[in-house]
């Protein structure tokens, strides 16, 4: 039976099973090896489930760390092990059944009983996590727990934010005295921090109109405002929207602050819109991306370099963007235009993502890189973008959530523009 298979008890489920053998390793633990002060964490990733028994031993002094989710999707649809799709809602008597897995045997209804401190380490835009729930269930753990938000970059740490981890496994004092809020000054909207850190090590990061997984952060420049406190001004080209920040705090452990929500009413000052996805001056409308396993840094970090008359671009094998200023509803209609330049011959893959965190589906463009070490100027059809599981173009109707730069030799982009 699969894991979401529910009879007419709680009983009758796989999770019971595994949940029973979990309470069998606990014993285990409290009769035999005699420790004290038992905790469980569960965690999953898409389908798969697990837990993790924390207890207290000398050689752990601040608790334990958590990559990913403290709440599972219940999902609409699964794929048994001869590739047959089976409509869950369906077998569901008004949804009943659905919502006695969430509140019985779900990873978030364990969350109040988590006794050891969290390190909860989640990615601002993972495709399988929506990190508006996880700030949701992060409310729910200890005090002692704290989080760390990783922006702008998919499910994997650079070496920085992995030092953190250690230094939060080797018992580190975390400051606690930071908070986050905001204020609108003559229709203009900042967000404030109170911290005693250091200006350089602070950080704002707010997204506006964040209900999907396809969310693009944008950092904040931050001042000094007061002894102890910073402001930061948020650029906004809609008088009437909703918008999400957070505070990274950097130290021996890194710490980010819960989403802060701003009901944007009536701003001033706009920005008005820019066709201007990413140019070699700014350096957080790209996502670097790796060929790594699940939390696992692998040198993915932003890199800047200089190209042909030292002109600055980004240099890397793979690049994404959320940066989609005209609205995903008009992207279709428009050509992609970039610069870019390499050292040897290549194929650049131009990748557009719709339905990102769920179908994820993928309409590619390819062009060839010439390669003599200086600019070229590529433009690409959008709206010829062909799907990579059936070879048609991307309807009128789908909206292009992220779009993908890929090579296979490194090269340097630039001056990214729809046009």
């Amino acid at each position: 039976k699969n894991i979401f298979y529910m009879g007419e008890t709680a009983k009758q489920t796989k999770v019971y099973e595994q949940s029973l053998n979990c309470m069998r390793a606990v014993t285990y633990l409290l009769q035999v090896e005699g420790v004290k002060k038992i905790s469980v964490v569960t965690l999953g990733s898409c389908s798969l489930l697990g837990a993790i028994v924390c207890a207290v031993d000398k050689r752990v002094t601040n608790g334990a760390f958590l990559f990913g989710r403290l709440y599972v999707e219940y999902p609409t649809q699964i794929v048994d092990a001869d590739g047959v799709t089976e409509n869950l809602t369906e077998q569901l008597a008004e949804e009943e059944r659905a919502q006695a897995w969430t509140m019985a045997l779900a990873p978030q209804s364990y969350a109040t009983d988590i006794n050891v401190p969290i390190y909860v380490v989640n990615s601002a835009i993972s495709p399988s996590i929506d990190i508006t729930e996880v700030n949701k269930m992060y409310y729910r753990v200890n005090d002692q727990s704290r989080l760390m938000i990783v922006p702008n970059m998919f499910d994997c740490l650079q070496d920085d934010y992995l030092k953190s981890v250690i230094a939060w496994c080797n018992g580190a004092s975390v400051e606690e005295d930071y908070d986050i809020s905001y204020e609108q000054r003559d229709g203009e909207y900042y967000v404030k921090v109170v911290t005693s850190v250091k200006p350089n090590d602070v950080a704002v990061w707010y997204c506006v109109n964040a209900e999907t997984r396809a969310k693009h952060w944008t950092k904040a420049k931050v001042t000094q405002d007061g002894k102890n406190g910073y402001v930061a001004k948020l650029v906004l080209s809609q008088a009437n929207c909703n918008v999400v920040a957070f505070a990274e705090i950097k130290g021996k452990v890194t710490l980010s602050t819960t989403l802060l929500e701003i009901p944007v009413n009536g701003a001033t000052n706009l920005k008005p819109p820019s066709s201007i996805v990413f140019t070699g001056e700014g350096d957080y409308s790209l996502i670097p991306v790796g060929e790594q396993k699940a939390w696992l840094t692998n040198g993915v970090r932003i890199k800047r370099a200089k190209g042909y008359l030292d002109i600055v671009g980004m240099e890397g094998k793979c690049f994404a963007t959320f940066n989609l200023p005209q609205g995903n509803s008009q992207i279709l209609s428009r050509t992609l235009s970039f610069d870019v330049c390499a050292t040897s011959q290549c194929q650049l893959t131009v990748a557009v993502v719709s339905d990102f965190g769920f179908a994820n589906e993928v309409y590619v463009a390819r062009e060839n890189i010439i390669g003599d070490g200086k600019w070229q100027r590529i433009t690409v059809g959008v709206k010829d973008c062909h799907s990579v599981t059936d070879g048609k173009l991307m309807a009128e109707n789908k909206k292009a959530d992220l779009i993908v730069f890929k090579s296979t030799e490194k090269f340097l982009i630039n001056n990214i523009i729809l046009v």
